[in-house]
């Protein structure tokens, strides 16, 4: 889906107009930003931002939004790394020393560490 900046907000006016024209900004930076890689014009660009537009895969690679289109047998490679991140999250938080718990922040770190490896296979 290629659409405008979204946020959730609460607050009284001004942090309203304020959050609008935070998401102004982002849209305007989103739209250089897929202006450097993709081949469609700005105004269709903006228009189908506008609209929430839903695009296929062929059509994403077709306008320059994707790069390329993965084979169904990623599909199986990714359900397999989420598994194992997953058994790995599991196991991290269940492990202890003999002396102390890991702290989160050295939990968060293991994680890190882990889905980085993943993601370089």
């Amino acid at each position: 889906m290629i659409h405008n900046a979204w946020t959730c907000i609460s607050g009284n006016s001004s942090d309203f107009r304020k959050a609008a024209d935070d998401l102004d900004k982002i849209s305007k930076a989103s739209v250089n930003i897929y202006l450097s890689k993709i081949n469609i014009s700005r105004e269709d660009l903006e228009r189908m931002m506008d609209e929430e537009t839903w695009i296929t895969s062929e059509e994403a690679l077709s306008m320059g939004f994707a790069t390329q289109i993965l084979k169904d047998n990623t599909t199986k490679a990714c359900a397999s790394a989420k598994k194992s991140v997953l058994e790995a999250i599991k196991n991290n938080r269940n492990y202890q020393t003999d002396k102390q718990k890991h702290s989160k922040t050295e939990y968060a770190n293991n994680l890190y560490t882990f889905i980085k490896t993943i993601l370089e296979l």
